[in-house]
């Protein structure tokens, strides 16, 4: 794997149980302390892997894994040339892998991955990102991920109704949608490290009920801060 000299392709590995009760594998990159509050990496940069045939306990195949490492050597080459984007920590839990950026430039990096994707056929994959919570970032956060969602679903099988949950966060706000009829908004501030530990490395998207779960008993979000009809919300979005 190529990666600049700066930083160094050195990795521990914490193997643990979630609270969905499957394994998890949560890698971390070492040796990152000097980037830390750095100014020049303040936008997190997700990528999604959804494996179609996970084996035990949500993990990938043999199969699987041999796609995973030629999708990690061929974003990682193209996403932190330069020190553009590092990523950070790689977690595989409950039938999905996320690589976790952070970047300088949330634009660019969606760019890069698109070249690096022209060539490669269609990966199961899903991005996600916001540098800043602002209204329009939010609406096109909350777009992108619905476009990746029911494309997936109509390719691979689903209703585009079937509900999901998406997470943006930005800074120390956080915003839950919950694409139910109608739409649900939980918006809090939260340690961020900490809202993905609880949230993003144990479930999958489709896990409705456990979200709503977790914001009562570990945010006291009880009720969502926003409740507005499907076909408001979908229009909203197409507004950006």
């Amino acid at each position: 794997m190529n990666v600049p000299a700066e930083i160094k392709d050195d990795w521990t590995l914490y193997e643990g149980v979630w609270g969905n009760g499957l394994p998890i594998l949560v890698r971390v990159r070492n040796g990152l302390e000097s980037y830390v509050g750095s100014q020049e990496y303040q936008c997190r940069y997700m990528i999604t892997w959804t494996l179609q045939n996970p084996g035990d306990g949500g993990f990938p195949s043999s199969s699987d894994n041999d796609a995973l490492e030629n999708f990690e050597n061929l974003i990682f080459d193209q996403l932190e040339a330069g020190q553009h984007s590092i990523c950070v920590a790689v977690i595989t839990n409950n039938g999905e892998r996320d690589w976790i950026f952070y970047t300088s430039d949330p634009e660019e990096i969606h760019q890069r991955l698109n070249q690096a994707l022209q060539e490669s056929p269609r990966f199961p994959i899903r991005p996600s990102s916001c540098p800043d919570l602002t209204e329009p970032c939010l609406r096109k956060a909350t777009r992108v991920c619905r476009d990746e969602i029911y494309a997936d679903k109509l390719t691979y099988g689903g209703q585009v109704d079937d509900p999901f949950v998406n997470l943006v966060v930005g800074g120390n706000t956080a915003v839950f949608t919950f694409f139910t009829s109608p739409f649900e908004f939980y918006i809090f501030e939260c340690d961020p490290e900490a809202l993905i530990r609880d949230f993003e490395a144990g479930l999958a998207m489709s896990d409705v009920d456990i979200h709503r779960q977790r914001l009562a008993q570990r945010y006291d979000k009880i009720e969502p801060d926003a409740v507005v009809d499907r076909s408001i919300a979908e229009h909203w979005m197409e507004t950006c």
